[in-house]
């Protein structure tokens, strides 16, 4: 079962967004836009965890956290789970997290579980044992429910459901779909098969999480139980202890040859028979041995002969260590095919980026989508890198939160489906879009910046960014230049490609390309190859507004010079640096227009 979209009312700063979440997603936007709360309403929502008092929206304790998922995808196991097959409408599953203040003074706060499904009318049925018509107390018989006290339980009453659901759906009526809480046991049984979510905080000292009895609660804890558990439930040891622990419990109940605890039991026994004709008998559940391991592990860092805990380490290395689990996940998962029953792990990633030197995080970036790309995994991340986003193969995968400097509220752009067409255009268009982020993956800054200029290539981004005396001629102030974000495309042919991912998400831009006749006529240009640079003008321009568009005659390079096609950036600095010293500039107007043009 995978999560697919999520619906978050009035937690922290958000009012009210939708979100689909992909494979790979990728949270982008300023700081304070909610990036974090998204993160923190999966969390909440597949955890089970009680929202915390201070994450009411304005901390109103008259507003109700609601965080709405649907979840897709899902298993056989899972359709066969009690719990959990009442829950499937339409082959998805919907739940409504709701979080209440109940004790304002004490900030307690209530959460409950609703589920999204079309009411049942089973003719027959009753909530009173003894008023089940016959054909479904048989049928209540065949799953060794067979009295009153069995048909009690809860549980019990969703195995009866599902047994008719399965062998007589005859007589069932389905009605209208609602909100219920009715069946809904999200601990013992829901809990089995909704996806666990594992949160990798942003900025967080490992102290807490590499104790033993914390592992398995935290990032640390839940990614080497991902790794661990496995692997001790395949010792012969840990099946001694099994059988062990079977063996002492039915011994417990059957006490003959423990004379002390048969003692114990029959003063009970005893004891009840004086007020009651009944007796005692001692029981052994067994606990929970997966808890208890998991909880006995800690890491410690060996560095030479010094010992210390992570905890002690810099949060570099703590990173390095959670990228190190990812790593071992990865390649776990790959070796292991046709995994049944495994319950799905969603990965919410805080700025993966932080304390990642380059070259580490582009193996990073690449191994979370490798770990989404396996069936039981999903991630999510928040970032403010444009290394961290996957917007070339999906773009749907982008999602783009903003908060509003003037009321406050938080709203998130995010495509419905791919903005390239299915047609060969489109197909180019990508591949373009995939080539140049391949080789310029900064070219995302485009989703982070405030002001943005799409230029063609390096030597456009070393006039604009990298020759402070051209922009200081032409009067650009220098905060106007810091807030405005050159975007190098690589290439004219990929500038179609991003102004449409722009456009869609309504991004505000402009273009600056080279017309690129190069001396040819019409007539020339007509019987050019497609690819010709001129020939991607008629694109843009269908893409971009004309008074968004600058289009230097003919090429960056006539700007300054005359029949040079000298397009190393560092030759173009040291040519309009050499025109600027000889004080020059004044015979150059286009030059001066270019730069004006993209800092307006």
């Amino acid at each position: 079962m995978k999560l697919n979209s999520i619906q978050i009312k009035n937690l922290r700063g958000i009012d009210d967004i939708s979100i689909n979440l992909k494979d790979f997603t990728s949270l982008i936007g300023q700081n304070n836009t909610g990036k974090s709360t998204v993160l923190r309403a999966i969390q909440l929502l597949c955890n089970g965890i009680t929202a915390d008092f201070e994450e009411f929206k304005n901390k109103n304790p008259e507003s109700i956290i609601e965080i709405i998922g649907e979840f897709g995808d899902i298993q056989e196991w899972e359709r066969n789970t009690p719990g959990v097959s009442s829950l499937i409408s339409e082959n998805k599953i919907i739940l409504r997290y709701s979080a209440s203040v109940v004790d304002l003074p004490k900030e307690k706060v209530n959460k409950e579980y609703f589920a999204f499904i079309r009411k049942e009318e089973i003719n027959g049925w009753s909530d009173t044992w003894n008023e089940v018509s016959p054909e479904i107390q048989a049928l209540g018989i065949s799953i060794n429910i067979t009295n009153g006290a069995h048909f009690r339980s809860a549980a019990n009453k969703e195995r009866m459901r599902q047994a008719i659901r399965d062998n007589r759906a005859d007589l069932i009526t389905q009605g209208d779909y609602e909100w219920t809480n009715e069946g809904i046991s999200i601990a013992p049984a829901l809990q089995q098969a909704i996806p666990k979510a594992i949160l990798i905080p942003a900025v967080r000292d490992a102290s807490d999480e590499t104790k033993p009895g914390k592992t398995g609660k935290t990032a640390f804890g839940e990614l080497i139980n991902q790794l661990i558990v496995p692997e001790v439930k395949g010792l012969p040891q840990y099946t001694t202890i099994i059988t062990a622990l079977d063996e002492l419990g039915l011994q417990i109940q059957n006490p003959e040859d423990i004379i002390g605890i048969k003692a114990i039991n029959d003063k009970i026994t005893n004891r009840l028979k004086g007020m009651l004709d009944v007796r005692s008998k001692l029981t052994l559940s067994s606990p929970d041995i997966d808890s208890a391991l998991i909880a006995s592990v800690g890491i410690r860092i060996v560095d030479g002969t010094h010992e210390t805990p992570i905890s002690l380490q810099g949060h570099g290395l703590q990173r390095t260590l959670i990228f190190a689990l990812l790593e071992i996940i990865a390649e776990r998962n790959s070796e292991v095919e046709g995994q049944e029953e495994v319950k799905n792990t969603i990965i919410l990633f805080e700025e993966p980026e932080l304390y990642m030197h380059p070259q580490m995080l582009r193996k990073l970036k690449n191994l979370l989508i490798e770990i989404s790309k396996d069936e039981n995994w999903q991630v999510t991340c928040s970032t403010h890198s444009p290394f961290m986003i996957d917007v070339a193969e999906d773009p749907t995968s982008l999602i783009i939160l903003k908060k509003n400097p003037e009321s406050k509220v938080i709203t998130k752009y995010q495509l419905s489906k791919s903005p390239f067409p299915d047609n060969v255009e489109g197909r180019i268009e990508k591949a373009a879009l995939r080539a140049a982020l391949n080789f310029h993956p900064t070219v995302c800054e485009v989703f982070f910046a405030e002001s943005t200029v799409l230029v063609e290539g390096d030597t456009e981004m070393a006039l604009l960014k990298h020759c402070p005396k051209l922009l200081q001629q032409v009067g650009i102030d220098e905060r106007k230049a810091n807030d405005t974000s050159i975007v190098s495309c690589g290439g004219k042919w990929t500038i179609p490609a991003i102004a449409r991912l722009l456009n869609n998400f309504e991004i505000s831009y402009k273009v600056v390309h080279d017309e690129d006749r190069k001396g040819l006529n019409d007539k020339e240009l007509d019987d050019a190859h497609p690819i010709h640079p001129f020939k991607a003008n008629a694109q843009i321009a269908a893409l971009v507004s004309a008074d968004r568009i600058h289009i230097n005659k003919d090429t960056i390079e006539n700007l300054w010079e005359s029949g040079t096609n000298s397009s190393k950036p560092y030759n173009a600095i040291v040519s309009v640096t050499e025109i600027i010293d000889n004080k020059k500039l004044y015979s150059y107007p286009q030059l001066k227009e270019f730069v004006r043009f993209c800092y307006s």
